[in-house]
């Protein structure tokens, strides 16, 4: 994917907060780079104890965002 610095910046960012507003109370979050033929790979990853109730196939839905009236912590509703 060719991108300008901005999106690349702004994705970035996303991914990231994305990353910490998910994760669980005492987890890490693990943001990693790696050198990839012509270009780079970003992993972000973090603990998510609720993932495993998440509908991963609509994640790139525009506008996508679990539900969470069946959560007890939203603070950290999406």
């Amino acid at each position: 994917m060719e991108a300008a610095a901005s999106q690349i910046r702004q994705l970035t960012s996303l991914l990231v907060d994305n990353a910490i507003k998910y994760c669980d109370d005492k987890g890490e979050v693990k943001v990693r780079v790696y050198a990839v033929r012509k270009g780079i790979q970003l992993q972000v990853s973090n603990p998510y104890a609720d993932g495993k109730n998440v509908d991963y196939s609509r994640f790139f839905e525009r506008f996508y965002r679990e539900d969470q009236s069946h959560h007890a912590d939203s603070e950290k509703g999406g």
